[in-house]
């Protein structure tokens, strides 16, 4: 009886506990804070250094009052800030006052970009008013930059960077930071005047304390949704401006001993972005070169399956987010796919083959993304991918070139549509690769063409504490029966394993198919916390080609309660 009455008891306190987080989220939700800027276009730009003595640091007023987020939610902070914004038609800018009653103990250090070091203050812009994406630049006291995406809930992308000028300097009473943001690397729609979301927030180190303009609850289900608003802005420029960056590459080298000495190689690209609108981007690309992107990090795989790379080319950085369709790991696009290493094991016992190249050339790719200002989110990406050769030598030691990589486009799109304020996001995605290959190696080993597809649904109700998601995919494979077989016997699928007498290897079938599906159920806001999910994958399910799976053939689920 003692135990049930505890149960019962335990229940109603967590039922108020669920009540007063939703009242709390109605009171922001009602009390939103707003900044009104003002415009500064008849007074020339300030030189960004940090100290504000330029004129038009005279202009505007301050706001001030920010919230504890950690370590105690809702208090007052203990050392106060300050921002101001301006804008002209071009540039939005920031000056931010960090006090500190004692100064000699602000944390400065210096970190590599988009790491947090030390004491830091930022601004983030729900340019779209989505309530679910927003960019944020941030700045530390020893003026290293940070750039972030927000993309809804608690997901962040630190891979976006853009081009944004700051700088800081040390007082006797605090720090500040000023900040020239140029509209170029936002996204906004077409309008007179602009309602944006707003957050600023500062991190004071050495007492682990975050606090925020428009509070923020450390147990808030999402961030964006509760972010102040930016009024005022209005008569900026109205589209991304057109960028075109070429290069050229060119090699000398004097190998007399050499059989192809190669003594002279030129290399040429261009990449452009073009602004369809401000919402829409172009970007495009001719013969890339990526030998300044950030090297991938060394990983040591023991395990069956390929190691997952993230993306760090600036071409397919840009409006990534847009593209996202995760299932629990599983993606139907990794834009690492075009311009990858061959997917070349040597299908002939006699000929050993050597010279594989390390990728294959992109010829040429188009990026559109983009999302308007009725909340339609567009993704579609196009590459297509040059024939890669490598020298095969059999038992006599004749050489030959042998294709270790074909001809091959690659495609992706992806559709969705926020509606009820981006509380209900629906959409669609849909990639295929086409490989043209002349010669039979490349065919005994790849399918000729995989085509995968799906659907989802995310749903928030109750002030975004509660959430439903749902997601579907498809996959087809079509390739010879060397292909297929190829793929049946692979780690992703092993038909060929004695515990599936559902399964059989056929190794006369020329196609591939699966499907899977997932659905979430939980709970987001407040202290207590719980998420259920269940899910599965077919045999024949496989994304490899234009995404990536681990493995396929299961069914399993997933529970967890929190606190």
């Amino acid at each position: 009886m003692h135990k049930v009455l505890f149960f019962v008891a335990a229940l109603c306190m967590l039922q108020i506990q669920l009540d007063l987080s939703a009242q709390d989220i109605d009171s922001l939700l009602n009390n939103k804070r707003i900044y009104n800027s003002i415009s500064i276009d008849e007074l020339p730009e300030p030189k960004i250094d940090g100290e504000l003595d330029d004129e038009i640091w005279t202009l505007g007023y301050w706001q001030s009052d920010f919230v504890q987020q950690f370590p105690h939610s809702g208090q007052p902070a203990t050392e106060q800030s300050f921002f101001k914004i301006l804008y002209d038609h071009s540039n939005l800018y920031i000056a931010l006052f960090c006090q500190d009653s004692e100064p000699d103990k602000i944390v400065d250090k210096l970190g590599r970009r988009d790491s947090r070091a030390g004491d830091i203050a930022g601004i983030a812009l729900d340019s779209y008013f989505d309530k679910r994406t927003a960019f944020e630049f941030s700045i530390t006291v020893a003026g290293q930059k940070m750039d972030v995406k927000h993309l809804g809930d608690w997901d962040f992308d630190y891979n976006w960077n853009a081009i944004w000028d700051g700088a800081t300097s040390r007082t006797d009473t605090g720090w500040i930071a000023e900040i020239k943001l140029p509209f170029s690397q936002i996204r906004y729609a077409n309008e007179e005047e602009h309602i944006w979301g707003l957050h600023f927030y500062r991190v004071l180190s050495r007492k682990q304390e975050a606090s925020s303009w428009n509070p923020i609850p450390r147990e808030a289900p999402s961030t964006v949704y509760l972010f102040g608003e930016l009024h005022g802005v209005k008569d900026i420029r109205t589209s991304r401006q057109v960028e075109f960056l070429p290069y050229a590459l060119a090699s000398a080298s004097y190998a007399p001993e050499s059989d192809n000495p190669k003594p002279f190689d030129f290399n040429a690209g261009l990449d452009a972005k073009v602004g369809i609108s401000s919402d829409f981007t172009l970007d495009l690309s001719v013969n890339p070169d990526y030998g300044q992107v950030e090297a991938d990090p060394s990983v040591l795989n023991l395990t069956a399956f390929e190691t997952f790379f993230e993306e760090k080319r600036p071409f397919f950085l840009e409006g990534n987010d847009v593209f996202d369709f995760e299932m629990d790991g599983d993606i139907p696009y990794y834009s690492r796919r075009i311009g990858s290493a061959p997917s070349f094991s040597n299908p002939y016992p006699d000929l050993e083959v050597s010279d594989i190249p390390r990728q294959t050339i992109i010829l040429g790719a188009a990026k559109l993304t983009g999302k308007s200002k009725k909340g339609l989110s567009v993704g579609l990406v196009n590459g297509l991918t040059a024939r890669a050769s490598g020298v095969a030598t059999d038992e006599t030691g004749m050489e030959k070139e042998i294709e270790v990589a074909p001809l091959s486009n690659y495609m992706a799109t992806r559709v969705k549509k926020d509606f009820k304020g981006g509380n209900t996001i629906v959409g669609g995605v849909f990639s295929m690769v086409k490989r043209i290959s002349p010669d039979s190696s490349s065919s005994l080993l790849l399918p000729n063409n995989a085509l995968s597809g799906g659907l989802d649904l995310l749903h928030y109700w109750n002030n975004r504490n509660y959430y439903l998601q749902v997601k579907t995919i498809a996959s087809q494979l079509n390739g010879t029966s060397d292909a297929i077989l190829e793929k049946q016997l692979s780690n992703s699928h092993l038909y060929q394993r004695p515990d599936a007498e559902y399964i059989e290897v056929d190794s006369m079938r020329e196609h591939l198919g699966g499907h899977g599906g997932l659905i979430r159920l939980g709970k987001n806001g407040g202290q207590w916390n719980f998420h259920l999910q269940g899910q599965y994958r077919s045999p024949g399910l496989d994304l490899n080609d234009m995404g990536y799976i681990r493995t396929s053939d299961f069914l399993s689920e997933r529970s967890e309660v929190s606190y």
